[in-house]
């Protein structure tokens, strides 16, 4: 491999954290003032999720029709890699995986309110 393709690879980021990057943080009062602009920046850009808080804690996802689309291809390809298993496996698995993120996402979302908030607050 070239010095350059080496280079190159190495800055390569994972998915999750390409991800992340799109990821937005809102309450549900700052997004009712603000829910339409929202919708066409999402419309926009389709890779930009917007994580809804109440309280601090995730309630509900916002994003384009094109990347829940995109989400519900990702799954089925899911379900049909599991095709050897029974339905009940299946939803074993996927609830053991969901409480395992689940029981990590309380720390990850106050991570990124003290994002939101920190940036508020050098912006204002």
């Amino acid at each position: 491999m070239s010095p350059q393709a080496l280079k190159s690879s190495a800055n390569l980021k994972s998915p999750a954290k390409v991800l992340e990057e799109q990821l937005e943080f809102s309450n549900i009062t700052d997004l009712r003032q603000g829910l339409l602009r929202k919708v066409e920046e999402i419309q926009k850009n389709p890779a930009i999720r917007l994580l809804i808080l109440k309280h601090g804690r995730p309630q509900a996802v916002l994003m384009s029709a094109e990347a829940y689309n995109t989400l519900k291809k990702v799954a089925q390809l899911f379900l049909n890699a599991n095709e050897g298993m029974s339905r009940e496996q299946i939803i074993h698995a996927a609830i053991e995986r969901f409480e395992a993120e689940r029981a990590a996402e309380p720390a990850e979302a106050e991570a990124g309110v003290q994002e939101v908030a920190r940036e508020k607050a050098a912006a204002g």
